[in-house]
């Protein structure tokens, strides 16, 4: 019998006084852009940080794929970070986003 593909979520842990919490990636973005954070960067296989704040080096974000116990499987790829960075760079453009502002149709 094939094996069953295991469901993984994305988990996320800023600093070390949060709890792990499961999100998907707008959330992700919507989480961090609510603690300030507006950039991020691959730190480690698990991690990302935020060059110029105190989320970096020992300081970093967990942020992964996961298993249903928050068990690390593998790491944010390069284009879900750069998806990340979009949301955290144009929050207008987003409606689940802080500062979202809604596009006007130009008058005709």
């Amino acid at each position: 019998m094939p094996k069953q593909k295991e469901h993984l979520s994305i988990w996320m842990r800023i600093e070390d006084v949060d709890d792990y919490e499961e999100f998907d990636l707008a959330a992700v973005a919507e989480r961090l852009a609510m603690v300030g954070v507006d950039y991020i960067e691959q730190h480690s296989k698990f991690g990302v940080h935020c060059p110029g704040t105190r989320l970096t080096g020992h300081n970093y974000i967990s942020l992964y794929w996961g298993d249903e116990e928050a068990n690390g499987v593998k790491g944010l790829t390069k284009a879900e970070i750069a998806q990340t960075n979009e949301y955290l760079a144009h929050p207008e453009k987003y409606p689940f986003m802080p500062g979202y502002r809604p596009q006007r149709n130009p008058a005709r």
